[in-house]
């Protein structure tokens, strides 16, 4: 296949789909000490109380996975480095090229504890192979650097858009 024919272009848009309110205790005073994040989980609701704080659901429910954190997961190397490593590893499908399919495809996945990626999945897909090439990609990531809440390493959902575009 000759790649000097096509030119993959991977426009990476970093994007997570977040939700944060922050809630008081019931001494509604302006400190920070007074108030605790309502963490947004994926696989089991769980509500904190006014008097509960993240840590102590942290240490309660090992198994949560966080949409809303202090420090995001991150690709080794960052943003940069993420958008080379799908540009040198992603393969626009023939079947894509030849009928012109361009677009976005969206993947989901866990960026675990120790860095690892489960739960990777296809969100939207523009069909003729591209969402499947971009799966294949994702699930060949090294690992990433954990997300982190409240100090502590914790699992975290990452959407990640891949855009598919042919140059003529």
């Amino acid at each position: 296949m000759k790649r000097n024919s096509i030119l993959i272009l991977a426009v990476i848009t970093l994007s997570l789909f977040v939700a944060c309110q922050p809630t008081t205790t019931e001494n509604d005073s302006d400190s920070t000490d007074s108030q605790t994040l309502e963490a947004t989980e994926i696989q089991e609701e769980t509500t904190l109380t006014p008097t509960e704080t993240v840590s102590e659901n942290i240490e309660k429910n090992t198994e949560t996975v966080f949409t809303v954190v202090e420090e995001s997961a991150m690709f080794p190397g960052g943003q940069d480095e993420l958008i080379k490593y799908l540009a040198l590893n992603i393969q626009y499908p023939k079947q894509a090229r030849v009928r012109g399919v361009e677009g976005l495809v969206y993947v989901s996945f866990v960026v675990e504890k120790d860095g690892s990626l489960t739960d990777i999945k296809l969100l939207r897909d523009i069909g003729s192979g591209c969402g499947q090439e971009a799966l294949r990609v994702v699930k060949e990531m090294p690992k990433w650097k954990p997300a982190k809440l409240k100090g502590e390493t914790v699992r975290m959902q990452f959407n990640l858009p891949v855009k598919f575009t042919l140059a003529y």
